[in-house]
């Protein structure tokens, strides 16, 4: 029982995580203040940062 409660929070973690990375590529492309961008490019990465942890913990 407790794996399949783990499963599923690794799934619903990963698919925000992906709508986050998406999120910020399709705003990235529309903003022209490089301070903005630099912190969209951060964000980006703590983004993919948290999707490689979970897809190890699959």
């Amino acid at each position: 029982m407790d794996e399949n409660i783990n499963l599923t929070i690794l799934n619903e973690i990963a698919k925000a995580a992906k709508m986050g990375l998406s999120s910020i590529s399709f705003v990235s492309d529309k903003v022209a203040d490089e301070t903005m961008k630099e912190e969209l490019s951060t964000q980006y990465a703590e983004y993919g940062k948290i999707l490689d942890r979970v897809n190890t913990r699959f």
